[in-house]
């Protein structure tokens, strides 16, 4: 009988997949551990009003406004380039990675226009002011154009370092940039000032990042293809971008509801919370981003029995991390809580805490039924499911939020996270003919 612990193991040896799964996972790990830093070092430096407003900004505007600055082309990127590089067809790959670039630069002029001028309606601080504005449309832009690289390195095989800039570096050297701010200035702490060494940190990184791109003549050298064939039709890429929006909205919907209905002391401890479970999404992303591009080029070419022997496998090996992940988090909850501060201890219920918690291992549980739609050409289905997710989860927080306050988001979270999981898996099978969970199988 073959030992249990090798055979665990061998779970990551599918189509080199172990390597870059640990290199992306360890990067995730490493940036979520800076990103408590950075969250730990703001709540004990902001007041907690003003620590919800950049909880509100980097948990909800920015992410949104990511991806409608992005257009679909952080997945659209790497689909249509790894399938048509492995077809032969580099040419046309090059022509859509600068049209990709071209929409997102466009949107983002659009969008800083907008958000500069709309600022007073959509923030409703007196901690935030034009320049804080106008710093936010650059970070916004600059998060947008790291996603690009990183879904560029993801083609020519550099998913393993092509995160480390962003996750690491950045929240790194901001770190030591705001601990040096504070260090020379010794007053306290504003929002203003945080976005403005934020961005400064940002811009560094983002420059030297691109001393670790591979040049795409010296990738493209491998292939060898002169035929023109007709654009993609911007179809795809407008279901990528809707789909991208609508996907952040519901994951965001969350923290807008609370400061409609509740306030931003609430973001703060919701948010707070929730960062703490996404411990456990790290798993779920890595798996994605870096089975992504492998997936799609073997659907492409026809291997579906080979995709599913990977998914049945990750999402098992998944599972049992997610699951001791919990039971760690949860024995560590009061040390990790005093992190933040005294309030969030106190604030922050073991029934808001572990809710959230048992949210994201549901969530690995039911599987991968994104990155299926996704390859297999289905996410016009995916825009329709996460559509409903949100008007589902605006209802139950309308109903749930004035009776139970934040623990009453979090259930709304919680219903919303099975629905679209298990929908989406449904119409997986169905249109793609894969199971997206091992439950399934």
């Amino acid at each position: 009988m073959q030992n249990p612990i090798k055979q665990f193991c061998k779970q990551f040896s599918v189509q080199g997949f172990s390597s870059s799964f640990i290199a992306v996972a360890l990067t995730q790990i490493g940036g979520m551990i800076l990103g408590y830093a950075v969250s730990i070092f703001l709540s004990n430096h902001l007041s907690d009003e003003q620590f919800g407003l950049w909880s509100y900004l980097f948990q909800s505007i920015i992410p949104i406004a990511i991806v409608l600055v992005l257009y679909g082309n952080h997945h659209f990127i790497v689909r249509e380039l790894t399938q048509l590089v492995s077809l032969n067809r580099t040419k046309q790959a090059w022509r859509v990675f600068k049209r990709s670039i071209t929409w997102s630069f466009l949107i983002l002029f659009v969008f800083g226009i907008f958000f500069s001028v709309s600022f007073p309606v959509l923030i409703e601080s007196q901690y935030f002011s034009f320049r804080d504005a106008v710093l936010t449309v650059l970070i916004i832009g600059l998060f947008a154009a790291g996603r690009i690289r990183q879904s560029y390195q993801q083609v020519v095989g550099q998913s393993g370092i092509s995160q480390i800039p962003e996750r690491i570096l950045v929240p790194l050297l901001f770190l030591i940039g705001i601990w040096g701010w504070l260090t020379f200035n010794q007053t306290e702490l504003f929002v203003d000032e945080v976005l403005l060494v934020y961005t400064i940190c940002f811009v560094t990184v983002l420059l030297g990042s691109l001393t670790l791109v591979k040049k795409l003549s010296s990738y493209r050298g491998l292939q060898t293809s002169t035929e023109e064939l007709e654009e993609k039709t911007v179809k795809t890429r407008k279901y990528f971008f809707l789909l991208g929006v609508v996907d952040i909205i519901d994951t965001n919907i969350d923290l807008i509801l609370l400061k409609e209905l509740a306030g931003f002391e609430e973001i703060a401890y919701f948010s707070v919370a929730k960062r703490i479970s996404f411990l456990l999404n790290l798993i779920l992303f890595s798996t994605n981003y870096t089975l992504f591009p492998t997936a799609s080029a073997l659907f492409a070419q026809g291997k579906k029995m080979l995709v599913q022997k990977q998914i049945y496998k990750i999402v098992k090996v998944n599972t049992v991390i997610a699951s001791v992940g919990v039971v760690v988090l949860l024995l560590l909850k009061p040390w990790i809580l005093g992190l933040f501060g005294d309030s969030y201890e106190s604030e922050i219920s073991w029934s808001l805490y572990s809710l959230l918690l048992l949210v994201q291992w549901v969530n690995i549980l039911l599987g991968v039924p994104s990155l299926v739609m996704n390859i297999s050409g289905n996410e016009k289905y995916s825009l329709v499911v996460f559509l409903g997710g949100i008007l589902l989860q605006i209802g139950l927080a309308v109903v749930l939020i004035p009776h139970f306050g934040i623990i009453g988001m979090a259930w709304a979270h919680f219903i919303n996270t099975i629905f679209w999981n298990l929908t989406l898996g449904f119409i997986a099978k169905k249109r793609a003919g894969l199971n997206v969970t091992f439950l399934f199988r």
